[in-house]
């Protein structure tokens, strides 16, 4: 009997019939977070929650959205950041909640952060706007850091 790839083996299944596959993995190899991804869960802190989205390609990041427990469906009332720190949804980010320390602690955790790496925050989004300049015909963008 010949090795088949998954492929081919997929190929001749759906000849055969066959609807679907049905794969076992040993509960002690998946990782909780892995099969939470996606889903809004509690966080550590009250009232909070969370939901963390893996990344989907190449232009989109593994993020974490946080909200108020009654804000779970307004956009507007959540803040999200990405794994790099940088903010995921900058249109309907909330800067408010942004700020509060907790939310920012949640963040870290949900994404394994350091403490010490920085949020990006609406200041910076500002700040760095302000300071690019030019210098001869090229224009040199300067990224200001704001802590907090």
């Amino acid at each position: 009997m010949a090795i088949k790839t998954f492929e081919e083996f997929t190929l001749e299944s759906e000849e055969d019939g066959i609807d679907y596959i049905l794969v076992e993995i040993a509960e002690e190899l998946i990782d909780e977070a892995f099969l939470n991804e996606g889903k809004w869960q509690e966080s550590k802190i009250k009232n909070y929650w969370l939901r963390v989205d893996s990344s989907t390609d190449n232009t989109q990041q593994r993020h974490v959205h946080i909200a108020n427990k009654k804000h779970l469906s307004t956009k507007n009332k959540q803040v999200s950041w990405n794994e790099d720190g940088s903010r995921h949804d900058k249109k309907s980010f909330n800067t408010k909640l942004a700020s509060n320390k907790s939310v920012q602690k949640i963040a870290r955790s949900a994404l394994n952060l350091q403490d010490n790496v920085i949020l990006e925050s609406l200041q910076e989004l500002r700040f760095s706007k302000l300071l690019e300049s030019y210098q001869g015909n090229k224009l040199i963008p300067i990224r200001l850091i704001v802590k907090g």
